[in-house]
């Protein structure tokens, strides 16, 4: 695994995660989080191919990008194992083996021959299947917004177009009330997928609305950042399934899944490895879809 990324997670473990995890710098889009040593590879075995999302940054799951990687190397080998960071956008996903992504981008990887195998479980969420959505928020001091029908014709920022829970799950919950979410804000603002950049668009009043994924408040008031000033719109009773508000449905976790090109064995042993994991910090697991 790559040095830099080990001293990060040791960072994180050392001042545990809602203390330090501020501070920890996540992998990039295009870090190789570990590589096979050539000299050492076997000339008659494949070496197993997995990308991971840059997601959107905090969040409680990213502890369990290290104990995952270091599973699936100990099952192919580390001579047969290759992990990188990618995008998130399914163009750019290319021939890998395994994906690690939002279960948006497994959706739309389903018609290409995708097999989800895992997602993971927290302490925030406790259900794999119900444990991500988008979240409208605004700023206190706009007292002109109070539900979702406040916000039409208004600014939003959003993550980016293609965004699961910074865009498209918000979208889709304008989409079931009956508006055409094409049209329902005047225009949109992008934050070029920096999440924590949501907040200071609104607080600088560039945009009136924001769309963040659920959890995100709370996860930046546990690490100690002042969100006081933000309130959500349009927030759900609480169905007992995610510790968090919600302005959405919600959604599967972060899910792996296997792509064409993994056999059906070795998808099989992934799945097992997976779910024999052990609980990690904030009970992070791998939980079946």
């Amino acid at each position: 695994m790559n040095p830099k990324y080990l001293i990060k997670i040791a960072v994180l473990a050392c001042f545990g995660l809602w203390s330090a995890a501020y501070a920890y710098e996540p992998p990039k889009i295009g870090d190789v989080l570990h590589a096979p040593e050539s000299s050492q590879a076997d000339d008659d075995r494949r070496v197993v191919t997995m990308l991971i999302t840059q997601f959107a940054y905090p969040n409680i799951n990213y502890p369990i990008l290290e104990s995952t990687v270091e599973t699936l190397k100990k099952l192919f080998g580390p001579n047969h194992f290759k992990v990188s960071v990618y995008s998130g956008e399914t163009s750019d996903i290319g021939k890998p083996d395994l994906v690690l992504s939002s279960a948006g981008t497994y959706a739309r990887m389903k018609m290409n021959g995708a097999r989800d195998l895992a997602s993971v479980v927290s302490s925030l969420a406790p259900d794999p299947n119900r444990a991500e959505g988008s979240v409208f928020i605004a700023l206190k001091s706009r007292t002109d917004l109070r539900d979702i029908p406040d916000l039409k014709n208004k600014i939003a920022a959003m993550t980016g177009p293609n965004a699961f829970s910074g865009s498209n799950i918000a979208l889709g919950e304008l989409h079931k009330r009956g508006y055409n979410p094409d049209r329902f804000f005047s225009r949109h603002v992008t934050s070029d997928y920096d999440m924590q950049s949501i907040l200071e668009i609104l607080r600088e009043r560039k945009a009136d609305v924001g769309v963040v994924r659920t959890c995100f408040l709370e996860e930046l008031q546990n690490m100690g950042r002042d969100v006081s000033d933000f309130k959500v719109i349009g927030q759900r009773a609480s169905d007992g399934h995610l510790k968090c508000a919600t302005s959405t449905d919600l959604y599967p976790n972060w899910t792996i899944f296997a792509t064409p090109n993994l056999s059906s064995e070795d998808a099989r042993k992934v799945e097992l490895a997976l779910l024999s994991m052990p609980p990690g910090q904030n009970n992070l697991h791998w939980g079946i879809v």
